[in-house]
This record gives C-alpha cells, structure tokens and sequence, in this order.
C-alpha cells in the first residue's frame, strides 16, 4: 500500500469524523456521505492493491522454490557416483535371492543417499539391505555417502538384496544396475558381473512377519 493512497484513507477519514461532529444541516450530511464512500472506495482500491501484491510475492517465492529444486535435485550422473568392483553374486533357479557387493564412490561435492535401486534382470524386488547382530534386514533411510567418500557393500554388512527373483542368475553374466538416490537422481552402472563368491555358501531363513529379517552368514 502506498503512502498515496494511506493518505488518501487518512484524509476521506478525517473527513468524515469532522462532518460527522458538526452534523447539523441536511448539505453535512450529504457531505459526510460523500466523505463516507470515498472512504470506502480507497480502501477498497488499496485492499485489491494488497491482494495483488501478496499474490505477486507468493508467485516469486513458487518460482525461486522451482529453481532451487531444477538446480540440486535429480543432477547426479555417473561421473558424480559410481559402483566400483561391483558383482552380484551368483545363484541357481530356485533360490529366490541374492545380492550386490562392491564399494559405492561419491565423487560429487555434496553428500548423496541411496535410497533404492533396480537391476536390468527384472521383475524381482529390490531393497538395501543391512546386517544387525547376526540378522539381516532392511535398512531404513537408504545409505549415506559423505562427499568424496565411499560406502562399501558387503558380506555380514550392508549390500543390495535381490528378493523374488525366479530364474538363475549365472556366473559369467552382466547385468545393469540403476542406483536411486534421495534428490531424485538415478544412475545406471552398465554391465555389472555377476560372480560365485568363495567357496562358501550364503544360508537365508525367513525370520519375521514380513520376511525382511533373516539369518545371514556370510564367508568368502
């Protein structure tokens, strides 16, 4: 609201408290009428005038929100992070899961979180997996990586799980592997190597009402 139109309020105002103390003769009252809708009609002026500028600065904020959102979210490639020396281990038809090892390398300026992944191999279900005290379970909010660091995926520690997954997945064979992190970013690791790891074996029993905790040794 201008300093204009807060005078003009202040005046029409003025004006009509004043005829309305001296309101003797039919022509001040008329005059206060005048005075009264003047009043009313500046106020009304510079009420649309608030609206329009609060709707204004609302717009702006929308709009810078936006482009803080374009400008850090979902920008991540495969130069910013990367699966080094990854594999997934290999298994025959049947077992119905496995997983994916090796180090995740964050080679951007900020801090990322893997959140969840896909494999090219399909339809299967997929989730990060952590070891507690012997158990494995799924590991809630994602993994997160400092920027420049690395988070290795391992045996008896955390890993990617490959869950529901029918067919055999056979040493030899490469499959891609689609990282998925928290700005929205997603990278895909082309051809990881699926590999038999040691010559022990990964022993899984379900152990839970949902099936996320289950006995887990691991040796390699």
């Amino acid at each position: 609201m201008t300093t204009l139109k807060l005078s003009r309020i202040s005046i029409a105002s003025l004006a009509v408290v004043t005829l309305a103390l001296a309101g003797c003769s039919d022509s001040t009252k008329e005059s206060v009428d005048e005075a009264a809708a003047a009043a009313t009609s500046a106020a009304a002026e510079a009420g649309e005038d608030a609206k329009d500028a609060v709707k204004e600065a609302g717009d702006k904020a929308k709009d810078s929100a936006e482009d803080v959102k374009n400008t850090t979210a979902g920008t991540l490639t495969s130069d910013d992070v990367h699966l080094h020396d990854g594999f997934i281990k290999a298994m025959p038809a049947g077992a119905g899961m496995t997983a994916i090892f090796g180090s995740l390398e964050n080679h951007s300026d900020r801090e990322v979180t893997l959140i969840g992944f896909t494999t090219s191999l399909g339809d299967a279900t997929y989730e990060i997996h952590e070891v507690v005290d012997g158990k494995m379970q799924e590991k809630k909010g994602g993994i997160a990586i400092k920027a420049g660091g690395e988070h290795v995926l391992e045996p008896g520690a955390d890993h990617l799980m490959i869950l529901g997954y029918d067919g055999a997945i056979e040493a030899g064979a490469t499959a891609d592997v689609t990282l998925e992190f928290a700005d929205g970013s997603k990278v895909t690791v082309k051809d990881v190597a699926v590999r038999a790891i040691g010559a022990g074996e990964e022993n899984y029993s379900a152990d839970g009402d949902h099936g996320m905790d289950m006995d887990h040794d691991h040796d390699k």
